[in-house]
């Protein structure tokens, strides 16, 4: 497995789900491979910390590390463990999807996860802190009063993420090229009396039409003074000849990103527009 590393972005289910549903995302063979050793990764260094399990919470650490891409959902991973605590909205989903044991609860997540961690006899439990409201963290802390010690982890699926493997590689190919696809579609499009907010959403029309998930961030389209504002958000401010166009823009594939920024001058850039154009590639 080559590995480029970039400088720092209860019981289970006593049943098997094999139903086929089209309208569930799959996690694709090749990454859901990769599952087991991401979290053999994390499990190393929860060993020489101490401790005997981390609860997982954000959405994108929790895709990494289980393949579920749903917006409800909690994951432990400690030792020989591991469990994705969700609700009944997320059954047929996650069973699908993920490739480790599956809890379904009615009640709270923070709740059966309390009783998960006591179920096993774990003491020491990182969790993340940038993923985790004050209102969830005060009802693990809880189980305090039973010997469960939370210790607050900063970053540590993130810096697993930063190592990317070939397949993962391959994705962050994958979206730039498509939005660099979705870019040279739109050039030929753009003309004086367009609004901004139609170009946007032709834009994000495009990106899906190529193969894209979904726009990787709000689609930044900025026109005239407009451009000049570095998070512009798009108006019914009409193109303009003579003006500058602004597009800010990314696509998202198998939960893979990219970012991409362009300038567009409608009619002949003069001297000085190409100037500043010059110093910010430079700059750059």
């Amino acid at each position: 497995m080559i590995r480029w590393c970039l400088p720092l972005s209860l019981q289970p289910v006593g049943w098997i789900f094999r139903a086929v549903n089209e309208g569930v995302a799959l996690t694709r063979p090749d990454e859901r491979a990769e599952l087991p050793q991401r979290r053999a990764r994390l499990v190393r260094r929860l060993e020489r910390e101490g401790l005997d399990g981390m609860l997982v919470t954000s959405p994108a650490n929790v895709r990494y590390l289980s393949g579920f891409t749903g917006s409800n959902g909690w994951l432990l991973v400690g030792g020989d463990r591991t469990v994705l605590v969700t609700d009944p909205r997320y059954e047929i989903q996650a069973h699908t999807q993920v490739d480790c044991d599956v809890w379904v609860t009615r009640s709270k997540l923070v709740g059966t996860l309390a009783k998960l961690v006591r179920k096993w006899g774990w003491r020491r439990i990182g969790f993340e802190t940038a993923h985790l409201r004050h209102e969830a963290y005060a009802g693990l802390s809880e189980t305090a009063q039973s010997g469960v010690e939370w210790v607050p982890l900063k970053g540590w699926v993130e810096r697993l993420r930063a190592c990317k493997s070939q397949w993962e590689i391959e994705r962050v190919r994958q979206a730039a090229a498509t939005a660099a696809q979705a870019f040279d579609a739109i050039v030929p499009l753009l003309k004086p009396g367009l609004t901004e907010k139609e170009v946007a959403t032709e834009l994000d029309y495009r990106l899906r039409r190529l193969g894209a998930d979904r726009a990787a961030f709000e689609t930044i389209v900025a026109t005239g003074p407009n451009s000049a504002l570095p998070h512009a958000q798009p108006t019914d401010r009409q193109l303009q000849a003579g003006e500058p166009v602004l597009l800010d823009f990314g696509a998202q594939r198998h939960g893979y990103a990219s970012d991409m920024t362009r300038t567009v001058h409608l009619g002949a850039a003069p001297a000085s527009f190409r100037r500043l154009y010059a110093a910010v590639l430079e700059a750059q």
